[in-house]
């Protein structure tokens, strides 16, 4: 069994790009099948992400995880992009959060079964301070 992931961009053949941070995506690679019932309403594109071999064993670059899916929505002008983590061959109860691509403190691992929905999220809007000098 090899540790894998799987993304899903909701955009009909959505481009790719060039591997980044040694992260490749491949449309034929194993996609997992809660995931894929997971988005069934829904129409896209999924990728399988690997890195040197055909699977993630031994992978802890997260940061380069969250830049590739960056990528994805820049270059898809994707809403959303959802990854998930999981051992080939296994099935899952999924989970899912919501994570803000600019927001990096909550660039956590993802865990085996966990969907992971990354979105750029609007800053909040603030109203402009008034500063009133006292002389």
């Amino acid at each position: 069994m090899c540790l894998t992931l799987n993304v899903f961009v909701p955009v009909v053949n959505a481009s790719r790009g060039p591997a980044l941070a040694g992260l490749e995506l491949d449309p034929r690679g194993e996609i997992q099948p809660d995931f894929v019932a997971w988005h069934a309403r829904e129409r896209g594109t999924y990728l399988h992400v690997y890195g040197g071999a055909m699977c993630l064993c031994g992978f802890h670059d997260w940061s380069a995880l969250y830049g590739l899916a960056r990528d994805l929505l820049e270059r898809n002008q994707a809403p959303y992009v959802s990854m998930l983590r999981f051992w080939s061959g296994a099935r899952y109860d999924l989970i899912e959060r919501a994570v803000d691509v600019d927001d990096t403190a909550h660039h956590a691992p993802i865990d085996d079964g966990e969907i992971v929905h990354v979105r750029r999220q609007l800053a909040p809007r603030r109203r402009p301070r008034v500063v009133v000098h006292a002389y």
